[in-house]
């Protein structure tokens, strides 16, 4: 692999994190509002997941997984740090403070079905021939990175307008 292909893969587990971390996150928020969006949005984002998971070898798909795990644990600080959580709740019902153990499960049933799309569409990435169906890896990065550029930007631009935790 030359230098240009280990910043691409790099760059591309970046984005497997903060796909994968941040929908997490962004799936709650939404759901807040429409249950079927929240699914939705699950399915586009693992859908592409599964196209940057798309390389020219296993092991190239591997490495960019395993890149990924640690900067991944890098996301989920940030959103965890941040409480975006339980301030993207209070946005969704004002002064509605601690999300309840009901609220909790649904959103871990939301995160076994989300990790359950994510596995299914990073095999279908992992075991994919590129060459076979001439798929290019300028497309795969540029559908990647723009999605995620999207991602990052909804999230940054929700960030700065959720309500501030009074008893934090």
């Amino acid at each position: 692999m030359d230098n240009k292909g280990k910043i691409i893969t790099i760059f591309q587990s970046c984005s497997l994190s903060i796909l994968y971390v941040s929908s997490i996150f962004l799936s709650d928020a939404i759901s807040y509002r429409s249950d079927l969006l929240a699914v939705l949005y699950m399915i586009i984002t693992a859908v592409i997941f599964g196209c940057i998971m798309v390389s020219p070898g296993k092991l190239i798909a591997a490495i960019k997984w395993l890149i990924s795990l640690p900067i991944a644990y890098i996301v989920f600080q940030f959103f965890w740090r941040t409480d975006f959580a339980v301030r993207a709740l209070n946005q969704a019902f004002p002064d509605y403070g601690k999300q309840s153990a009901g609220g909790n499960f649904a959103g871990f049933i939301r995160l076994c079905f989300m990790t359950a799309l994510f596995l299914t569409a990073g095999l279908i990435g992992l075991f994919f021939d590129q060459k076979k169906h001439e798929i290019s890896e300028r497309k795969i990065c540029v559908v990647g990175f723009t999605y995620t550029a999207i991602i990052v930007l909804v999230v940054i631009l929700l960030e700065s307008s959720l309500p501030q935790l009074v008893n934090g």
